[in-house]
């Protein structure tokens, strides 16, 4: 199972994202271990894994130094290379099973039985099991050191707030990123939309994992009901939760229609091996089914990414409007003479 990435809040905030790093690369790790046995589920969590951690070096990179950056950043490049087609090898193989769930096609359908014994064929020639154990053990060489140097490289006064004015910008990047693609409808822009959503969703996984801190125990000499007020969680908790659950959500979505997008473009490199079935049928039946989920993702956006991002996560009441001066009261009239003699 996945590990998930955990802010340690107790701790001073430069440490607290030094080992959710440690953490991530460990559990890539783990997974190049475990390549063997599952290497489908192996693979898609190493790369998993990869992805938290750019999320976290991306919350860290205004006060990253300089002569860190670039490393850090090249490593998991490396650390990545040339996984995407066993990911994807993987990943459109449910993909048809999903058609057939869908009545789209049938079980003994020619079409869905030839993609299906091409796309195990070709999983056999460059993603068997131990080419796949092989590249993950490659791979993870290069974060040899990399929490370390992490570590290093973030400085000790980072706080919430830079944090947050980070998470603005993820924000501020993928509702542009949405804007394209409801424009543009192609690929490359829903591409780019699902990546800027996936990055911004596990940086708001990072702070949603924030523990509400409990009550401290009550003094032993403290009178009956006496017991102290636990202290208040952070006041963009709430808002980071709510709004990761809507990006992990539009994230899975999105996720699907990458995987339709994957299954296209390896039917259409099946059409020109001949392995024996009607491309143009095929191709319409996943137009279809694509363009139907990525309508679908593009309205739960739309809602996702209603609010500005001047107005989320804010830390601080807004000031409340000055209320009109008020009016000067009437200055008292002046006593009568006979007021003044008591009458």
């Amino acid at each position: 199972m996945q590990r998930e990435l955990v802010l340690d809040y107790d701790r001073p905030l430069a440490e607290g994202l030094a080992r959710a790093v440690e953490a991530m690369v460990e559990a890539a790790r783990a997974e190049v271990k475990k390549a063997i046995e599952s290497p489908a589920s192996a693979m898609h969590d190493y790369r998993r894994s990869l992805r938290r951690t750019e999320a976290v070096v991306d919350l860290a990179w205004p006060v990253l130094r300089r002569v860190h950056r670039k490393w850090l950043v090249t490593s998991v490049d490396r650390a990545r290379r040339r996984t995407r087609i066993a990911r994807d090898l993987d990943a459109v193989l449910p993909m048809l099973n999903h058609l057939e769930e869908l009545a789209l096609l049938g079980t003994d359908d020619v079409s869905l039985i030839a993609v299906r014994a091409w796309l195990e064929a070709c999983r056999g020639e460059l993603a068997n099991d131990e080419i796949v154990a092989w590249r993950l053990r490659k791979n993870v060489r290069s974060l040899a050191g990399f929490p370390e140097i992490f570590a290093t490289a973030v400085h000790a006064w980072i706080d919430i707030e830079i944090v947050l004015d980070r998470l603005r910008e993820s924000y501020r990047a993928a509702r542009r990123a949405f804007r394209r693609a409801v424009d543009s409808r192609k690929i490359a822009h829903v591409h780019a939309f699902r990546r800027a959503v996936r990055k911004l969703r596990y940086q708001l996984e990072l702070l949603a994992s924030v523990e509400v801190p409990a009550a401290p125990a009550p003094a032993p000499n403290a009178p009956e009901g006496a017991a102290p007020e636990p202290p208040a969680p952070p006041p963009w908790l709430e808002a980071v939760r709510d709004l990761h659950r809507m990006m992990k959500s539009l994230a899975r979505d999105l996720g699907k229609v990458s995987d339709l997008y994957a299954l296209r473009s390896i039917v259409a490199e099946a059409e020109g091996d001949g392995i024996g079935f009607d491309p143009d049928r095929l191709d319409a039946i996943l137009s279809e089914l694509t363009d139907s989920h990525v309508e679908r993702a593009l309205i739960d956006a739309a809602r996702a990414f209603a609010a500005s991002p001047k107005k989320i996560l804010i830390t601080e009441p807004e000031p409340e409007p000055a209320s009109a001066p008020a009016a000067a009261a009437p200055a008292p009239e002046p006593a009568t003479p006979a007021a003044a003699q008591g009458e």
